[in-house]
């Protein structure tokens, strides 16, 4: 399967317009169907590709996957973003920085400058909220595999935004043995 990316700007609504939607990411198919949402995504790939390496492994695996996207979507993704979002506006370019402060402000209800203030008390609930994850018995861990492993990339998804930071920030820089030291054990 051939695919070409073309990255965009996240204040820039009109360059995925054509989709008929405002979020990202955007999977464009051979028939020209616009595909948005990470999960529909790999829907779509893993039935449209059905003869390849099955992408969840089967119907267990797109329950387990489906679980694991629900936890990152609905529990690590708003701590981790009620944590960074502040700084990650310092390091974006403005457009983008207007952009996803308007979004996270509504999305929380607050200035940002107010999440930051409470960033002790989220980093504690966020190293909570990895417990599972940390937790698994090493006879139940996700083999490393030669294919694509979609578990894997949803629940690492939560840590994007510290990506952005880690070039920019001596905050998330501190005690970083795992991911700029928030997914340490919890005190």
């Amino acid at each position: 399967m051939a695919v070409a990316y073309r990255p965009l700007r996240v204040s820039d609504k009109g360059a995925i317009a054509f989709s008929g939607q405002d979020k990202v990411p955007i999977l464009i198919d051979e028939a020209g169907t616009a595909i948005a949402d990470s999960w529909r995504i790999a829907e779509h790939l893993e039935s449209r590709y059905s003869e390849q390496p099955l992408l969840f492994g089967g119907q267990a695996g797109r329950a387990f996957a489906r679980f694991i996207n629900w936890w990152t979507d609905r529990t690590l993704a708003p701590t981790a973003a009620s944590m960074l979002m502040a700084d990650v506006t310092e390091c974006v370019d403005p457009e983008d920085a207007t952009h996803l402060r308007t979004q996270m402000e509504k999305a929380f209800g607050k200035p940002l400058e107010d999440l930051r203030g409470g960033r002790d008390v989220h980093v504690k609930e966020f190293r909570r909220a990895l417990d599972p994850a940390r937790s698994s018995p090493s006879d139940t861990a996700i083999p490393v595999r030669s294919r694509p492993c979609p578990i894997r990339t949803i629940s690492c998804s939560a840590f994007s935004n510290g990506r952005v930071l880690r070039a920019h920030s001596t905050w998330i820089g501190r005690g970083r043995p795992r991911v700029g030291g928030l997914a340490r054990p919890h005190a």
